[in-house]
């Protein structure tokens, strides 16, 4: 099972995103409240991209999108890491040979807490992202992570 690890440890309130990636087979795994140094490379990872890409704010969201955008190739394309041995992400990514084929209905566990959590994310995500234009579907979207 892949594994992601997420911060501050809180398991109520599931984000859209960590709903999908229950739904994708993907187990979260929580570090403690207030101990980031469990999960240092992802903290550094953030501290650098608030440094270069949002401080200060762009006038207005395309211009602020224009900056993530740089910082992501710079990140991937451009600035080696001492963790790949001083190589680039893009050198070392490989696709994976599986298509994605979007998610089937959510399965939910029989224990309580998962399902209730599951249930009402779920129904708030149906609500808002169906009533728009159908399921959020978030195999184009572009993210920096740390393994």
């Amino acid at each position: 099972m892949k594994k992601r690890i997420n911060g501050n440890g809180k398991v109520a309130g599931l984000s859209e995103i960590s709903v999908w990636w229950l739904r994708l087979g993907i187990q979260i795994e929580r570090i403690n409240p207030a101990h980031p140094q469990q999960n240092g490379r992802h903290e550094r990872m953030h501290l650098t991209l608030k440094r270069e890409a949002t401080k200060p704010a762009s006038r207005n969201s395309l211009k602020q999108q224009e900056r993530f955008d740089r910082f992501v190739h710079i990140f991937n394309d451009e600035r080696p890491h001492e963790a790949l041995g001083m190589k680039y992400p893009t050198e070392l990514y490989v696709s994976s040979s599986r298509p994605y084929k979007g998610l089937s209905e959510p399965q939910v566990s029989s224990d309580s807490h998962t399902v209730r959590a599951l249930k009402s994310t779920e129904q708030r995500l149906n609500g808002v992202s169906r009533a728009e234009n159908g399921e959020r579907d978030h195999s184009d979207h572009s993210s920096i992570c740390s393994t």
